[in-house]
């Protein structure tokens, strides 16, 4: 399932990510193995495969039979007595069925990959030799994004309690049945600091000081940025800010959004937009911060989870105000990237709330 083919200069080489295996791409000059492979991107009988290899290399049953072995053994070939293949070649039919075929490939190599074991003593030893390595090589990314602007609002002092239990908040079910206000300076500040903010500092072996804030974050890492687009505020110019967590204050980005343009490239369904929002926020991912720390491809992940934690944080912190609260990850991340001037692919947006 997973043999690359790579051109590396002028060198061709089979790379195999699952199993971490680079093989000579001197194999590729055989037609008749090429041929051989091109057949077998299903489950086969092995008769058959011994058969298939016999006619196309035209040596003996005997002889194609012992190079099948061969090639099993050297996991250019994957046989159903490994139980892992054998279960992994089971689910792809049901992912592939349902239209996520990419999504399986990736699922499969990410959850193949070895990586660090941070439950034991030697790996978290390990962890931090790494990272002293990392930082030999170069400074990691800054904690804070650094402005983007130097026009600011300052916030007020943020409540440092909601005055509600959270037995009380989950009790709130369903969006308020009223009409939609903005919101105060006091209610965005509190807002905001319990939804994105620094709330304390976490001391790490071998990167210092990072940020603590309500929610989790892998490795403390933080990569997750707000992005307010205040439609109607008594106290805040409508426009685009960016949430400074270093701060604690918006920085003025631009005053070009409006409903219509929220409601197609954020939002995406018109009916969501029925809780007459008077402000969306918009969350990106500095990618980097994660990836400068975990270099496998298996931590992609995580940045998702940092941003599901966001999500449910904001909507218990909405919910303590009394405020309507949606989210959704149908973000139009193209256009929304192009807005924010963020690049797509290093900053992308990841999911977006409304608030009444």
């Amino acid at each position: 399932m997973d043999l690359q083919f790579q051109a590396v200069g002028e060198k061709s080489q089979l790379h195999s990510p699952r199993e971490g295996v680079l093989y000579e791409g001197r194999a590729l000059r055989d037609e008749r193995l090429v041929r051989f492979l091109a057949h077998l991107s299903d489950w086969q009988p092995e008769s058959e495969v011994v058969d298939l290899l016999s006619e196309i290399a035209g040596i003996p049953e005997l002889a194609a039979r012992s190079e099948v072995k061969r090639l099993v053994k050297g996991r250019i070939l994957v046989s159903d007595e490994d139980a892992e293949q054998l279960d992994t070649f089971a689910a792809e039919p049901l992912w592939s069925s349902h239209g996520w075929r990419e999504a399986f490939t990736y699922q499969v190599l990410s959850d193949s990959i070895k990586r660090v074991d941070y439950r034991k003593r030697d790996g978290a030893q390990s962890d931090i030799e790494t990272m002293h390595q990392y930082l030999a090589e170069r400074p990691e990314p800054p904690m804070y994004k650094p402005p983007v602007s130097t026009a600011t609002v300052a916030l007020p002092e943020p409540s440092k309690t909601l005055n509600i239990t959270m037995h009380d908040v989950l009790l709130k079910h369903g969006i308020p049945d009223r009409p939609s206000v903005p919101m105060s300076m006091q209610d965005l500040s509190t807002f905001l600091y319990f939804s994105f903010g620094q709330i304390g500092v976490k001391k790490t072996p071998a990167l210092g000081d990072q940020v603590r804030k309500a929610s989790p974050s892998g490795g403390a890492r933080h990569p997750t940025e707000a992005y307010l687009m205040v439609l109607e505020s008594d106290e805040v110019p409508p426009g685009i800010y960016h949430y400074s967590v270093r701060d604690h204050a918006l920085e003025f980005m631009t005053a070009e959004i409006d409903r219509d343009w929220v409601a197609q490239h954020v939002v995406g369904k018109p009916e969501w937009m029925d809780i007459s929002p008077t402000m969306a926020i918009v969350l990106t991912s500095r990618v980097e911060r994660s990836m400068y720390r975990y270099r496998e491809n298996y931590s992609y992940r995580p940045i998702h989870h940092d941003v599901g934690h966001l999500v449910e944080t904001s909507s218990l912190t909405a919910r303590a105000l009394g405020r309507k609260f949606f989210r959704g990850f149908s973000v139009n991340d193209r256009e929304v990237s192009k807005k924010l001037g963020n690049p797509r692919l290093t900053e992308p947006a990841m999911a977006f709330m409304l608030l009444g």
